[in-house]
């Protein structure tokens, strides 16, 4: 049986998973991912200043999770899950909602997207337009010659396609985490990234008007 609780002495030793994770120079050659590269990813995600300090201190609380898991591997998920709480913090407080006023986090998700609190143009991931130039079939593997084009930012305004799906999927993530799944995530920084993109699009002055 695996033993998880660290020893005293071991408290700073790098989690062994961590130890399987590489980088890429520009010249192609890998090297060893560090603790360094991990916290400076941490650190790139930012909320706006306009984001009540309330919640930017809850999700420093989140980050600062993740940066520990660089020696316990599991509290990866753990800052996952803390994230997705802020989330719903945040929702909570820009809906108008109080905490005694029981509402799921996939409600309050598709009350913003009604209400044009969230759209399209606050990530960074549907930016990028995939379109088809050509297509050829060898055998079963299709080859497909692809144009990329960056979407306009007024015609993400108006989309809700991609925070649609998200409103699927967050609260599923979330409850699978919230209710003793012990799995392991291989990857969480691009969900706390998003996460911190729905909290930033929530205060956009923009959307006071």
């Amino acid at each position: 049986m695996a033993k998880l609780f660290k020893s005293l002495g071991k408290i700073f030793e790098t989690d062994s998973i961590n130890k399987c994770w590489v980088k890429k120079s520009y010249n192609g050659v890998q090297e060893e991912y560090s603790l360094e590269d991990w916290y400076s990813d941490i650190s790139m995600i930012k909320l706006s200043g306009q984001v009540p300090e309330g919640i930017q201190e809850q999700f420093d609380t989140a980050k600062n999770v993740l940066v520990y898991s660089w020696f316990s591997y599991r509290l990866r998920m753990v800052a996952l899950l803390y994230s997705f709480s802020v989330v719903e913090n945040a929702l909570r407080k820009r809906l108008g909602y109080t905490k005694n006023e029981h509402k799921g986090l996939k409600k309050l998700l598709s009350e913003a997207i009604d209400r044009r609190y969230l759209n399209d143009s606050g990530f960074h991931v549907p930016k990028i337009k995939e379109t088809v130039i050509s297509e050829q079939r060898q055998g079963d593997t299709v080859l497909r010659e692809m144009a990329y084009s960056t979407i306009p930012e007024e015609e993400l305004k108006k989309s809700s396609k991609y925070i649609e799906c998200l409103c699927e999927a967050i609260p599923n993530l979330r409850n699978t985490l919230a209710h003793g799944n012990i799995c392991i995530f291989p990857e969480v920084l691009t969900p706390i990234i998003v996460n911190s993109e729905i909290i930033n699009m929530l205060f956009e002055e923009s959307n006071d008007n």
